[in-house]
């Protein structure tokens, strides 16, 4: 069981975390590769570590997306009755 299932602020949180952590981690390595300065060992091992990590949360992500043909979730707080949006001719 995925701990993170029964909790969707721990998830959202742990989404937001492996992308500030990617982004950093990917800089680092454009900034090395574009100074045409070695990479460090230990970012090596790091990104190899994140990629590892990063496809378990693919995998959550992957079970909390709506599959095709299920109605859509609205944004935080809306009124789906209220919300504009194109008409629609019944």
């Amino acid at each position: 069981m995925n701990p993170l299932d029964n909790h969707p602020g721990a998830r959202r949180t742990m989404y937001y975390f492996a992308f500030a952590v990617g982004l950093i981690l990917g800089g680092l390595q454009v900034g090395y590769g574009a100074a045409a300065t070695a990479q460090p060992s230990w970012l090596t091992v790091t990104l190899a570590v994140y990629a590892f990590a990063a496809s378990y949360l693919g995998l959550t992500a992957a079970k909390h997306t709506p599959a095709s043909g299920a109605e859509a979730p609205t944004s935080r707080g809306a009124n789906p009755a209220t919300a504009s949006g194109p008409a629609v001719d019944a």
